[in-house]
């Protein structure tokens, strides 16, 4: 018999964390849970991809001025109307969750966790989703006044899903919580993936690498175009694809203007990055701190060798370079593995051939089911 299922989250904007929550809800309604998720921000990018059986409700309507967003809003409503508006996280919960649910599930860090956390639905399963490395990632208490109180909140979940084996050692780390926390692979949909076409808006001329991701602090593009410019200077005939957007744009094309990188192009956010990924010869990551790299995951999914930064996740998913190159964190470590993998065909069809056994290991059958037995 399916589970009456409640997920909080931000919103349905781009990013790793929305597609993988889209895919588990999706694969919980294939499985007959009746789910609904529950989001604050008006950034729907990727609602189009829901099930048709999942009900969405936009917590939030977002105020705008003559028609326009206002800067800066969101950001204020997530620093302070939970603290100000609503000091007390249960009259969160009263006026958010108005139904019963089997299940009620906080996919992300921030003031979801703290509404389910003081729910006093006693016969529902309560878990959260931790998704970064909570001693890197500068936000681990969005959503929480201090350290205490989220300490408090964590403990009342019945499971802890840390999304990799270092996230959940930094979740430990950070909170000194060691009960009830377990690692879990997100959940994926292959078939979704594979079946997407080639961008038709781009054109491919030789060897090309792609990078997605948000142009923010964690992913350290400004790494990635520092190893381009030792490449350029070496005489490596590539080009680069960065697809994403963020608050680091700006800078980051300042920086490529500055190295002399014309062969590296900003494609900006695309709610279907598969489309670019299809023509991609190389996929790389230059991140400081992840979860469990979505991307890198697909990646994997599309057959596509990787070179990534040895970063939270990495490990769970290319082992110890077994199933991509992983290289330090730093410009030239990167370059180097950037030009191996460009100039060695051998290498590079090595790895090739490694990504879709790989691949198996996180298929949404498999990570699906394990999501079920929480229940």
């Amino acid at each position: 018999m399916g589970k009456k299922i409640l997920i909080i989250n931000a919103g349905m904007h781009i990013s790793g964390v929305t597609r993988v929550m889209i895919n588990m809800a999706n694969a919980l309604a294939e499985r007959g849970h009746a789910v609904t998720i529950k989001t604050f921000t008006a950034d729907n990018d990727l609602e189009y991809l829901l099930d048709t059986r999942i009900k969405h409700e936009l917590l939030l309507k977002e105020p705008k001025l003559f028609g326009k967003r206002i800067p800066g809003w969101l950001r204020w409503y997530y620093a302070r109307v939970a603290k100000i508006f609503e000091k007390s996280a249960y009259s969160q919960y009263k006026k958010i969750v108005t139904e019963k649910y089997d299940v009620e599930i906080a996919y992300n860090r921030g003031i979801g966790a703290r509404i389910i956390a003081a729910s006093d639905n006693e016969n529902a399963k309560k878990l959260v989703w931790v998704h970064n490395d909570y001693i890197r990632c500068g936000n681990a208490l969005a959503g929480f006044n201090n350290l205490d109180e989220a300490k408090e909140a964590y403990q009342k979940f019945d499971k802890i899903i840390c999304v990799s084996e270092q996230a959940r050692k930094t979740f430990i780390e950070k909170f000194g919580i060691d009960k009830n926390i377990i690692t879990l692979n997100n959940v994926n949909n292959e078939d979704y993936i594979l079946s997407q076409k080639p961008a038709s808006d781009i054109e491919k001329e030789r060897f090309t690498v792609i990078a997605v991701g948000r142009l923010c602090e964690g992913k350290a593009y400004h790494i990635l175009l520092d190893a381009c410019k030792m490449l350029n200077d070496d005489g490596i005939e590539y080009d680069l694809w960065i697809i994403g957007d963020g608050e680091d744009k700006e800078q980051l094309l300042k920086q490529k203007d500055t190295l002399k990188l014309a062969n590296v192009q900003f494609l900006g956010a695309k709610p279907n990055p598969y489309q670019y990924m299809k023509l991609a010869d190389l996929y790389v990551s230059s991140s400081i701190y992840e979860g469990l790299s979505t991307t890198t995951i697909e990646s994997l999914i599309m057959g596509i060798p990787a070179v990534v930064t040895d970063c939270t996740g990495m490990h769970d998913i290319l082992g110890d370079s077994e199933y991509g190159m992983i290289v330090p964190i730093n410009a030239y470590s990167l370059y180097d593995g950037m030009k191996k993998m460009i100039t060695d065909d051998n290498l590079r069809n090595m790895y090739k051939g490694k990504c879709q056994k790989r691949a198996k290991d996180f298929s949404k059958d498999a990570t699906i089911s394990a999501v079920e037995e929480l229940f």
